[in-house]
């Protein structure tokens, strides 16, 4: 499974290797994936078991503990790498207004920022 990480990449929206985000309630985290976001299932020994977050997709992820893929099974809609973009400024923006003491407005702006070098 990947190494819990504090740290978000704010351009990770699209990645081929399996990336911890943070998820948007409490200290869970979700998986990016080819421009995917997956939520855990199950934790089985050595494997872990990934579900699409989007409601309704049968996409499935198995990773093994050294954070290789096992498994993947298809979605029924495209990926969403702007989402993820956004899904991940969200999270650094509530990330830094705990752990800072700078005001909304900048923590707004680095927020946006970091999504201008998205390129679609």
């Amino acid at each position: 499974m990947p190494e819990k990480s504090n740290q978000i990449i704010p351009n990770m929206s699209s990645t081929s290797t399996p990336t911890l985000v943070p998820a948007r309630t409490g200290t869970k985290q979700n998986v990016l994936y080819e421009s995917h976001r997956y939520s855990l299932n199950k934790r089985r020994g050595e494997r872990s078991d990934w579900t699409c977050v989007i409601k309704g997709c049968p996409g499935k992820l198995n990773l093994h503990l050294d954070s290789s893929v096992t498994k993947s099974t298809p979605h029924c809609h495209l990926p969403t790498p702007a989402e993820n973009s956004i899904h991940i400024a969200k999270q650094e923006m509530k990330s830094n207004a705990c752990t800072t003491a700078a005001s909304s407005k900048d923590l707004f702006s680095q927020a946006v920022g970091s999504l201008s070098s998205y390129e679609a």
